[in-house]
């Protein structure tokens, strides 16, 4: 405890005073955060070995069979065991809020959030450490011995670490819970329901595996495999099967819920499958990137916030010009594989090709677009943030506070090269060569390029609309 409580102080002043060299309010968000990152390895290793020692100790202090011979049921022990581990791990966050605390007034700040602590080290990181107790309790129950148990838990641990790098990362298969950031502005947001949906679901296995320790829990002397199953079949009564009918069908409807909401309202990608699709719009397009385009002089955009859906509807258009002295014959547009898609049409010109998975699109214009020649591009998306993904919720359209800019709901003309993978030795592994540094200030072959592929002044006029209670602030 002391080694983990070392750790998190260290990583509270390391977190408040190196940000660009710039001190940090040391606020009681940031320091839940904090904690989540640095108090892991502690709590494991606690959880390892009190799990053995409570669920053994009777056997090491010589009780064991006088323990065994009371009318207490089974499953009354191994719950009171997981009960003991719960105050445990509650003793050890209430230290580190108390901290935390001291932490705050060590940096002369007293706005100490008692109640964010309570829902951050309790309600959100406590959680995923509460639920592991129970498979740690059943795990134990299993072994002859507690040194064995807590090597089966060790392996369980590492286990549920190792799977997401090999592309195991579904949350459903790791008795795990969601990544759950808070904000100042937007609270706890709209990760609250797939940190109860999870919580719900993991609890519900949790259900299972008390049954399975209380039919395998070892009272008497008979120890070897054949007689524990003997004993469980009898254990194994109308009540048990009752009991655990009701956990499996909760988990089942509880994992029907959250993969209908990861999987089908949502696309689900792994961390590799991301990567790989950027790595596959950069092999497939980047040939187009110095590709001649019009350019844009005048836009007129229309922007409807629905913060309590986490909604935006984007519709408008741009003004565009031939400014190359030769004709153009095609319009390319980069847009976001997260926008609905409801029109976008180019005047005097249709689609020719598109790709909704990597988000390019290629429109030819009817008569070639000949040099100072004007059209009108008009679009109208949507971006929908419909149930709730396995990971990588979006932070851009929330309930309060969303942050947007021009590239995340138009459509870009060109090749995005914001869309390419920026890790060098990412880009190795998909046979990419290194990313390309940007140009010298005043080189002529790019003083034709701006930000969002605008090259010129050029008119600007958007109308937001949000809920009467926020304010919409655009340049």
């Amino acid at each position: 405890l002391a080694f983990g409580m070392l750790q998190v102080v260290g990583a509270y002043f390391g977190a408040t005073t190196q940000l660009f060299g710039t001190p940090v309010y040391p606020v009681t968000g940031l320091l839940i955060q904090v904690v989540g990152g640095s108090f892991s390895l502690p709590v494991f290793v606690i959880l390892i070995y009190y799990a053995g020692e409570l669920v053994h100790r009777e056997q090491g202090a010589g009780i064991k069979e006088i323990i065994d011979a009371t009318p207490y049921p089974n499953y009354i022990m191994v719950l009171s065991k997981i009960g003991a581990l719960w105050f445990v791990l509650s003793a050890m966050l209430l230290i580190v809020l108390i901290t935390s605390i001291l932490v705050q007034i060590s940096l002369d700040y007293y706005n100490f959030e008692i109640l964010l602590y309570l829902q951050g080290l309790f309600g959100v990181l406590g959680t995923g450490y509460f639920l592991l107790c129970i498979p740690a309790v059943m795990l134990q129950t299993f072994s002859p011995n507690k040194f064995f148990g807590m090597v089966l838990l060790l392996v369980f641990l590492i286990t549920l670490a190792t799977l997401p790098s090999l592309d195991f990362e579904h949350l459903l298969y790791l008795y795990s819970i969601p990544n759950v950031p808070y904000s100042a502005m937007n609270g706890w947001g709209h990760y609250v329901l797939p940190l109860v949906s999870f919580t719900a679901y993991c609890l519900a296995l949790g259900v299972l595996m008390i049954v399975a320790a209380h039919l395998f829990y070892q009272r008497g002397v008979g120890a070897d495999l054949q007689s524990r199953l003997a004993v469980a079949r009898g254990r194994f009564t109308a009540a048990t099967a009752t009991v655990a009918a009701l956990g499996l069908v909760s988990a089942i409807a509880l994992g029907s819920w959250i993969f209908y909401n990861t999987n089908v309202l949502n696309v689900y990608l792994t961390e590799d499958a991301r990567e790989e699709r950027q790595a596959d719009y950069e092999k497939a397009y980047k040939q187009f990137e110095k590709l001649s385009l019009p350019q844009v002089i005048d836009l007129d955009m229309t922007v409807d916030l629905f913060p309590e859906e986490r909604r935006l509807e984007s519709t408008g258009s741009v003004l565009l010009v031939n400014r190359h002295d030769e004709a153009i014959a095609e319009l390319h547009l980069s847009v976001r594989p997260e926008l609905t898609i409801n029109e976008i049409a180019l005047e005097g010109g249709s689609l020719s090709e598109s790709d909704d998975h990597l988000g390019y699109y290629k429109y030819r214009f009817d008569t070639p677009f000949e040099p100072g020649a004007q059209t009108t591009l008009s679009w109208d998306l949507s971006w929908l943030n419909d149930g709730f993904p396995n990971s990588g919720a979006t932070t851009r359209v929330v309930g309060n506070g969303t942050f947007v800019n021009n590239s995340e709901i138009m459509p870009l003309p060109g090749y995005s090269r914001s869309a390419e993978l920026n890790d060098n030795s990412v880009r190795r592994r998909y046979g990419l060569d290194p990313i390309e540094r940007y140009p010298k200030l005043g080189d002529p072959e790019y003083l034709g390029v701006n930000q969002f592929q605008v090259a010129e002044r050029t008119a600007f006029r958007t109308t937001i609309g949000t809920s009467a209670d926020q304010i919409a602030v655009a340049p």
